[in-house]
């Protein structure tokens, strides 16, 4: 520290031009500095920020969420938590119907293949009664939050789904998450469970 110290008073007391000549000079000819590359660097943080003006979504106003209720036979719990007309879209999209799961609302995929077994032989029913979430398209189907709170609806989707529409299902940018995780890793073990109990 108080080396340091010595060396930042002695620069300061130096003149530029004792500076100069003060520091060593380094051979940049063998560097792998490349100043195009650092401009497709910017020009991919660029691209970034455009799909993120992309992503504007459309809100899901009160006379919107009525006529998805009416259209599709939805809860009001289910639909008050969507946010956005494109958020809807990927659950219509879906193979999805709307059950309660130990009092929480969510919506159940209707095409998981309950004897389709992993690579360690145990069935999707197997796996579910052991709290993990079944297999669809060969990778775990994933629980994401109607409306990104703790307490929301559920809504099982395959990977590719929730990849996919990430941006139509989530912020963009993302905000800090209202969800526990640790909290959500203990709900989705115990909504697993229940869920291959009802089979």
């Amino acid at each position: 520290m108080e080396t340091t110290r010595r060396i930042i008073v002695s620069i300061e007391k130096m003149s530029l031009s004792d500076l100069k000549e003060a520091v060593p000079k380094k051979d940049v000819s063998s560097s792998s500095f490349n100043p195009k590359q650092r401009l497709e660097v910017n020009n991919e943080a660029s691209a970034k920020l455009n799909d993120i003006a992309h992503y504007e979504k459309t809100p899901l106003g009160q006379s919107d969420k009525q006529d998805l209720r009416s259209e599709t036979g939805w809860s009001k719990n289910i639909v008050d938590n969507m946010r956005w007309k494109e958020e809807a879209s990927v659950y219509k999209d879906s193979n999805l119907v709307e059950k309660d799961v130990n009092g929480r609302p969510c919506f159940q995929r209707t095409d998981i293949d309950y004897n389709a077994k992993d690579d360690l032989g145990k069935t999707n029913k197997e796996r579910m009664l052991d709290g993990k979430a079944p297999l669809a398209d060969g990778k775990p189907v994933e629980l994401h939050h109607i409306g990104q709170r703790q307490d929301s609806p559920l809504a099982e989707l395959t990977f590719n789904e929730h990849k996919s529409n990430y941006s139509n299902l989530h912020e963009v940018p993302p905000q800090s998450s209202q969800i526990d995780r640790g909290e959500f890793r203990k709900e989705k073990a115990e909504y697993w469970r229940m869920r291959g109990e009802e089979l």
